[in-house]
């Protein structure tokens, strides 16, 4: 278990990168029949946090999201290939300062992709890549990775003159975190 616990070594709450149906899988493969759910009851009595996001609504993946997001990216492609402004205006929604590393989204992912890649050595982009696309679950969770071989630029320094010009739309709730982005006329 030592080698699956996650969690602030500080704080009451720990979990495991292992689902509780990877553990049954692991000790039946070591002579010992227990279900899942002996698992998690032991897992509980040991005060690990067995906390799991699921969709509830739309299933593991949903044909219309990818399309909405397709065409987003087409129509902004073309209109910045174009030399126009987009006219999209974008809503940004940051995590609180500290809360990322107990998002529990991040973990159901990274904690499954760093199990396939546990042991084996990151030699190149592929090899990360497909590491990280061969990663799944039983109960639906599919990752698709893809190398950006674009490079961008870094250290760019923005103006307070340009900073200016954007305009920014701060929401009522934590306007410091959320706000939308506004298209320039």
């Amino acid at each position: 278990m030592e080698a699956g616990t996650r969690g602030d070594p500080e704080l009451p709450l720990r979990w495991t990168s292992k689902s509780v149906r990877k553990l049954a899988d692991g000790l039946g493969e070591l002579g010992h029949r227990v279900s899942y759910r002996t698992v998690g009851r032991l897992l509980r009595a040991l005060g690990y946090s067995l906390q799991s996001n699921r969709k509830r609504h739309e299933g593991s993946d949903h044909p219309d999201r990818d399309a909405q997001f397709e065409h987003i990216n087409q129509t902004a492609q073309a209109a910045l290939a174009a030399g126009e402004p987009t006219g999209l205006k974008i809503t940004v929604c940051h995590f609180p300062p500290g809360t990322s590393k107990w998002n529990r989204i991040e973990h159901r992912l990274f904690s499954h992709i760093s199990i396939n890649w546990r042991g084996k050595p990151l030699t190149s982009h592929q090899v990360v890549i497909d590491l990280i696309a061969a990663t799944n679950t039983k109960t639906g969770l599919k990752v698709y990775a893809r190398l950006d071989p674009d490079s961008y630029p870094d250290k760019i320094a923005v103006t307070n003159q340009q900073l200016a010009a954007v305009q920014i739309e701060p929401h009522s709730f934590h306007p410091e975190w959320n706000y939308t982005i506004k298209p320039r006329r």
